[in-house]
């Protein structure tokens, strides 16, 4: 039985001290590393048979142990570069959740720096469009996808450092029924 296949049949409680937990976390944490914009998790969700979630909870001493301390030192082992979460405890109808909110990487997309459970040293992961998962980016589309968010980044900065050394100009639109209306105004 593969490392994917005993993370599906895990159904203990929902801890970070768990290494099953741990891992799906951080690859999903990094996988949404690598998509526009990022992502959420919500830790406290159960997966039905129908593939639709349904809003379980965590008891208090389950979410406690979802401290961003904890979890940044570990996931920093496996990222490479780094990886920007926040974690955060809610309270939602009397029941409680931790939400993850992962940023889109920042220059370069993340690779994991490291063998462990479900994750491989040298992979990219990514959040597959198709299926609600953390998958190895597999095919040029989905390379293509992650290379065009580190294209325009790249075209922004170096606009941005143009821009800074002077070599580029802003443009400049004037509006001359504005300038005029304030010309008049400023007429005694």
């Amino acid at each position: 039985m593969g490392h994917e296949d005993r993370m599906r049949e895990y159904k203990g409680p929902m801890v970070w001290t768990d290494n099953l937990t741990k891992a799906k976390i951080t690859r999903t944490i990094l996988a949404m590393s690598n998509t526009r914009d990022g992502g959420v998790i919500v830790v406290g969700m159960k997966e039905k048979s129908d593939k639709k979630f349904e809003p379980v909870g965590l008891s208090e001493s389950e979410a406690s142990t979802f401290n961003h301390d904890d979890m940044a030192t570990h996931v920093r082992d496996y990222a490479d570069p780094y990886v920007d979460f926040m974690v955060r405890r809610i309270d939602c109808d009397d029941r409680d959740f931790v939400l993850i909110q992962v940023k889109e990487f920042d220059e370069i997309p993340v690779i994991c720096g490291k063998d462990g459970v479900n994750l491989r040293k040298g992979a990219i992961y990514h959040r597959s469009r198709t299926k609600n998962e953390s998958a190895e980016v597999f095919s040029q589309s989905e390379m293509r996808e992650i290379i065009e968010i580190a294209t325009d980044k790249a075209v922004r900065k170096f606009l941005s450092r143009a821009e800074g050394a002077g070599l580029l100009a802003r443009p400049v639109f004037q509006d001359h029924r504005a300038m005029f209306a304030k010309q008049m105004e400023d007429l005694p």
